[in-house]
């Protein structure tokens, strides 16, 4: 059974000036910086963390809820936001895990109280079979000049 446990972070560097970068990961956050090596992220600190969350991606649509007037572009997960506050949602997200410890607990409160996060397209979904999805031929694209040497 895949699981969504993770935590959500956020992370400064002198180059982005006083924007913050929140997102989510199931990795250690160590392993997270290192997948991010672009020269935006060299030299991140880490301005706070969460505990280990039951779903990881409830809380990130909650703080993206949250942050929205704070949202730099629509695409990206930079936010102009000071780190108290930041800290004091972190806070609330690690005081909300423990009241609801557990799926059942946490999916009943989001549908009573965020019912679009679960009518929210997904990637990927389809009416179509899965089976018929993963059999489905893939185009594959030719390097070089094709010769047709049938004659």
């Amino acid at each position: 059974m895949k699981t969504n446990s993770g935590i959500i972070y956020a992370l400064k560097n002198v180059l982005w000036g006083q924007y913050l970068k929140c997102g989510l990961t199931s990795l250690t956050l160590k392993k997270r910086i290192s997948n991010l090596q672009t020269s935006l992220f060299i030299d991140c600190i880490v301005v706070e963390t969460t505990d280990k969350l039951i779903d990881c991606k409830i809380y990130e649509f909650l703080l993206k809820k949250i942050l929205i007037d704070y949202r730099i572009r629509n695409n990206r997960e930079f936010f102009n936001v000071c780190e108290d506050e930041i800290k004091d949602i972190f806070n609330t997200f690690n005081y909300m895990n423990k009241i609801l410890d557990s799926e059942q607990k946490l999916n009943e409160y989001i549908k009573k109280n965020y019912p679009e996060y679960f009518n929210k397209k997904r990637k990927y979904t389809n009416n179509k079979s899965s089976e018929s999805i993963i059999n489905k031929p893939k185009n594959k694209k030719r390097k070089g000049l094709y010769v047709d040497t049938r004659y």
